[in-house]
């Protein structure tokens, strides 16, 4: 019995590290993101792209700081499709995507 009350003491010591509470979900950050206006060539694609970095927001896979930069950077895009430059939005929303790693 002696010999067995080490290897009981580390087995109780190592699995009370597994009984921890899980990390807590990240709060959810409220986005003021205006909405999209202009020919729907460039608009529903700006739309699609603001809705998934929302959703990575949302779900705590994108930091709130590079969400305000996107959002920043879209600005342009944006103000580029409302006055109809279709061709010159896409080509700034492509090269947004590929700086932060969307596709």
């Amino acid at each position: 019995m002696p010999r067995l009350f080490p290897a009981i003491l580390f087995a109780t010591i190592a699995l009370a590290g597994c009984a921890t509470a899980p990390d807590p979900a990240p709060a959810p950050v409220a986005s003021t993101l205006p909405a999209v206006t202009g020919p729907e060539a460039c608009a529903q694609p700006i739309r699609e792209y603001q809705s998934v970095i929302e959703n990575d927001l949302s779900s705590g896979h994108l930091n709130a700081d590079v969400h305000r930069r996107i959002s920043t950077d879209l600005f342009g895009v944006r103000s580029q499709c409302a006055a109809g430059r279709i061709n010159p939005a896409l080509a700034d929303l492509a090269e947004i995507k590929r700086r932060y790693g969307y596709r």
